[in-house]
């Protein structure tokens, strides 16, 4: 007899070789045998998202979340799913329960660092941002999006700092190497600015707030 299990198990093996598409409908004939089945609720909304169903993947980790409330993957998921609607309030909410839930969930908190950093709440995305790099050392976007959260609160010594840490993980990376510089040339502290800007118009010679501040860095280290 064909059971919410067994459904799940066929939607599980479509899933695994990519048709998302068949994968849902199996899913979803084994939510409808069986509303309480946990799983196959996470199963559904994880298709969803991968299809970019995002209003269907609310709702079905919305359903999984409220069945095994402990679930920190759930959250983290159902928050990408109110991010692609453009609910990054509720992302939010999702990424912070994630995040308590699994403390050293560096993913679920470089997500949440993000999701913050997008509505504005800076100080907040310092602090996820610090604790994706104490777990993640090596991880020159992380260092390089604290700079920015750093930035944006126009804390220039601080944003140097956590450049400087992608930078030497990320040594041809323009962006980071221009902001660096950048950041550096707001503390005054030019000539040090200057060789930074030099990298990133090196690395992109087409990158042309790098080439404009590379100037005004000039003019000021004469």
């Amino acid at each position: 007899a064909v059971t919410a299990e067994s459904l799940n198990a066929k939607g599980e093996a479509a899933a695994r070789s990519g048709q998302h598409a068949d994968a849902v409908e199996s899913f979803k004939q084994a939510v409808r045998l069986k509303p309480d089945f946990a799983d196959a609720q996470y199963n559904l909304g994880a298709s969803h998202l991968q299809l970019g169903h995002h209003a269907e993947a609310v709702e079905a980790l919305r359903a999984a979340s409220q069945l095994d409330p402990q679930d920190a993957g759930t959250f983290y998921l159902l928050g990408g799913a109110y991010e692609g609607a453009g609910d990054t309030a509720q992302a939010i909410e999702a990424y912070k329960r994630a995040t308590s839930l699994r403390p050293n969930y560096a993913e679920a908190l470089f997500d949440l660092g993000d999701a913050l950093y997008k509505r504005g709440r800076f100080e907040e995305s310092v602090d996820a941002y610090k604790r994706v790099v104490a777990l993640r050392r090596r991880d020159a976007e992380a260092h390089s999006n604290l700079g920015d959260a750093y930035r944006a609160l126009n804390r220039f010594g601080d944003a140097a700092v956590a450049y400087r840490q992608a930078a030497n993980l990320a040594p041809n990376d323009a962006e980071v190497q221009h902001y660096l510089g950048y950041v550096l040339a707001r503390e005054r502290r030019w000539q040090e600015a200057a060789p930074a800007i030099e990298r990133a118009v090196k690395a992109n010679p087409q990158y042309g707030e790098a080439v404009i501040n590379l100037s005004w860095v000039y003019n000021n280290s004469n």
